[in-house]
């Protein structure tokens, strides 16, 4: 990452500030705005690292202010994936985190298996889970796995996993009612 500097002669000079590498890296949205109101810009980095799946990339989200900060939660289960996204339509962002701890639910050879997102609010510069707050995304994302679960010539180990993701989003609301 740079920082445009102008210098009083009008010359723009770029600065190095942080270095990110893999073996591939893409930028994410919603990278280069605010947010989380009163907080810097942030940057949503996706690194792929090998492999396939959700085990081959890692997500960072780094807040680009006069000190680059990785400002990203890890706090339950093996979280390598995350979104900056507005899950609920109310304008405000939140921060959402796959929880993959039983992804080798069916092979332990692969990442296959029932996974689901973790819901966060940014609250007071932090992430604090938020998944109650959250019931309706979690409703149509239990809908969802439910109505793949279903679908007729769905092989019996995939219809499992569809089954098991919609009892995983349900636990955190307090069940599929």
């Amino acid at each position: 990452f740079y920082r445009v500097l102008e210098s009083p002669n009008g010359r723009v000079q770029l600065r190095l500030v942080d270095h990110q590498a893999a073996h591939g890296i893409d930028l994410l949205p919603p990278s280069g705005v605010v947010a989380f109101p009163g907080e810097p810009p942030i940057a949503v980095l996706r690194y792929d690292i090998g492999g396939t799946g959700i085990g081959g990339t890692s997500t960072a989200i780094l807040e680009m202010g006069p000190k680059i900060v990785a400002i990203d939660p890890r706090t339950s289960g093996i979280q390598q994936d995350a979104y900056v996204d507005d899950v609920d339509g109310d304008g405000k962002y939140e921060l959402l985190v796959v929880n993959d701890g039983w992804a080798h639910y069916f092979s332990m050879a692969s990442a296959a298996g029932p996974e689901f997102w973790v819901v966060f609010d940014r609250v007071n510069g932090k992430f604090e889970p938020a998944c109650r707050k959250h019931r309706r995304a979690y409703r149509t994302w239990i809908a969802s796995n439910l109505k793949t679960a279903e679908a007729p010539g769905l092989p019996p180990p995939d219809r499992a996993e569809f089954y098991a993701s919609a009892l995983l989003y349900a636990a955190p609301i307090g069940g599929i009612a």
